[in-house]
């Protein structure tokens, strides 16, 4: 009996035991579970693959409320139901009238307060552009569009106007530009005070709008600053202004003292219908341009080679340059002057053996300047140009090895993989001026049913460049054409001389270009019509034409590519388009491209096609 119940007594222990391993094992199954799936339940975004989040953050509240009335408040909080980042907040916000003092901007989560250091002005109403500059934290959605408007007395003022901005000489469009209306109006207040309204153009289009503007007459100017200060204060920064001045009340605005009534014209508050059907033509159109404030002066010299010295100038120079040689040299016509293509830099070639051997070059240079007043003066200098010293590394396996021998450079402007235009000349482009040619050492070949014929030619030094001499020959349209040229034809002024040049080229035939009938009609002459191949934001001029009256241009002879057209109201009738000067009231020379349906039209020429237009050119109105 005993025996039976100490093994009723150890069959329950084991069933215990075993029953409390299980119960172990079960909380254990329980806990690494729980600790698995805790972070999967806390994480409330999107599980993986699905949708990207596109939606912008909600405005909440304001407070105070937007719109309000007789309040000023210190401080400024603006709700949102999300999180919510700054993208250039402190770039993109703009505050109309501007403040004296920054405000501090402090982000918290999904609101940001706006603390306010001035003092606000009495029955003035206050607004707030924030652009795109508030976005959602999680995938950069901006709040696009974003203002927000208080009045300091019982009246919001409420007009809204608007136009465009555009580069005046490409009408492209610039970033970050300053727009800005002014209630003095005075013609220096740009450079002493801010606007009273601040607005900024687009990136897209050059457009620009002002909201909670009150009745009155303003100036309008418009600058891309290079300091941030809203003031015109540096020769760098581009400007613009209209001609008079802009006046604005409750049944719309004028510009010029001029109504406006089209419905083009008007811009409203509403993104899809305030953007311009055409800049150029719009009335409230005003175009930047760079001013003329640089002064002159040289920037540098320096000796390339021992017959080639360079000057240079901070910008264009259009005026003469004496040289005077301190230690006289033995020829008269020591040097030759070439002005470079950009026109600011010059090469001065010298001539002068005695003088190119010599290692330091003294020359007196008087040259036009900017003086203190402002204006252009002559000037002295004595600039000195010394040969550069050679570091000479030369292996000792390499020490007998004779120098190589330098050749004159030169190469001509057409080949095999390069036919010759039918109204180019064929020139040569030296690497420096000539001292003398062998015109008996080159040969001008026509090739007709294989057969080599040697045909007559002329050499001539073109009277701007130094460095290119032409060919000019009787030639065949589609005709096959070689030139040759033996060692030493050609000694240039360092009397390194030609190897041998033999290049075979092509001349195109008439059917392998187009023809364009252009018609020019203007209220305005004289026009310069430049027409132009254009890649990027380069303009590459190929042909132009200066005109005084209505008339048909006829250019022939047109590679088959696309090309846009360019007009220039030539103002002052100096043959350039020229910028504006603000304190004179004088605006850039108003350019004008070919367009279709208010965009810049590419004119198509195909071979052997001919191509018939017509082309009215408006000038805006300036009093």
């Amino acid at each position: 009996m005993v025996y039976r119940l100490k093994i009723v007594i150890l069959l329950f222990k084991q069933f215990m035991f075993t029953t409390m391993i299980k119960r172990i094992l079960i909380v254990c199954s329980i806990v690494i579970t729980a600790i698995i799936a805790l972070p999967r339940c806390a994480n409330p975004g999107n599980p993986s693959g699905g949708p990207k989040d596109t939606v912008p953050p909600i405005l909440i509240n304001t407070i105070p409320l937007d719109k309000s009335t007789n309040v000023s408040p210190e401080k400024i909080s603006i709700y949102f139901d999300e999180y919510i980042a700054f993208k250039d907040i402190n770039k993109k916000l703009v505050i109309s009238p501007p403040l004296e003092y920054k405000p501090k901007i402090i982000l918290k989560g999904k609101y940001l307060n706006i603390k306010i250091a001035d003092t606000l002005k009495d029955n003035t109403t206050y607004t707030f552009y924030f652009d795109d500059a508030i976005v959602d934290n999680n995938e950069g959605n901006p709040y696009s569009n974003f203002y927000y408007t208080f009045s300091t007395g019982s009246v919001l003022d409420s007009l809204i106007i608007g136009g465009g901005i555009l580069n005046a000489f490409d009408h492209t469009v610039l970033e970050d530009v300053t727009i800005g209306l002014y209630k003095d109006l005075n013609d220096s207040v740009p450079y002493k005070q801010k606007p009273y309204y601040v607005s900024k153009s687009d990136k897209e289009f050059g457009r620009f709008i002002f909201k909670n503007i009150a009745p009155g007459k303003y100036r309008v100017f418009a600058m891309k600053e290079l300091n941030n200060n809203m003031k015109y204060d540096q020769p760098g920064e581009y400007i613009a202004f209209t001609d008079n001045f802009l006046e604005i009340n409750s049944e719309g605005y004028s510009i010029n003292g001029k109504p406006i009534e089209h419905k083009e014209h008007a811009i409203s508050d509403t993104t899809d219908t305030h953007s311009l059907h055409d800049h150029a033509d719009h009335a409230l159109s005003i175009f930047m341009f760079l001013e003329d404030r640089d002064p002159q002066y040289l920037t540098n010299n320096k000796r390339i080679t021992d017959n080639n010295l360079q000057i240079g100038f901070n910008k264009e120079y259009n005026d003469i340059v004496y040289l005077d040689p301190i230690t006289e040299p033995k020829s008269n016509n020591w040097y030759i002057l070439d002005q470079k293509e950009n026109n600011k830099d010059f090469d001065i070639w010298i001539t002068d053996t005695t003088m190119a051997n010599r290692d330091t070059i003294a020359i007196k240079m008087k040259y036009k300047f900017t003086n203190e007043d402002k204006k252009l003066d002559w000037r002295t200098d004595t600039l000195f140009f010394t040969k550069k010293k050679e570091v000479k590394r030369t292996r000792r396996k390499d020490k007998n090895k004779p120098k190589p021998k330098e050749y004159l450079k030169l190469s001509l402007s057409a080949n095999k993989s390069k036919a010759l235009e039918l109204y180019d000349t064929l020139s040569i482009q030296f690497n420096e001026p000539l001292r003398t040619l062998n015109k008996e050492k080159v040969q001008l070949i026509e090739t007709v049913d294989s057969v080599e014929y040697k045909r007559p030619f002329t050499l001539d030094s073109d009277t701007l460049d130094p460095r290119v001499m032409y060919i000019n020959f009787n030639r065949k349209k589609g005709g096959e054409y070689k030139l040759k040229a033996l060692p030493n034809a050609f000694t240039g002024i360092s009397y390194n001389k030609n190897d041998t040049l033999d290049v075979s080229f092509k001349v195109k035939k008439s059917e392998d270009y187009g023809h364009i009938y252009l018609t020019i009609i203007s209220d305005n002459y004289p026009m310069i019509i430049q027409m132009m191949e254009k890649s990027g934001d380069k303009e590459t001029i190929i042909r132009e034409f200066y005109i005084n009256n209505e008339t048909t241009i006829n250019i022939k002879n047109i590679p088959p590519k696309k090309y846009l057209f360019k007009s220039i109201y030539d103002a002052n009738r100096n043959g350039k388009w020229d910028t504006g000067i603000f304190l004179k009231s004088i605006q850039p020379e108003q350019v004008r491209y070919l367009t279709s349906e208010n965009s810049v039209e590419d004119i198509i020429v195909k071979a052997n096609w001919e191509n018939e237009l017509e082309w009215i050119i408006k000038l805006r109105e300036e009093d």
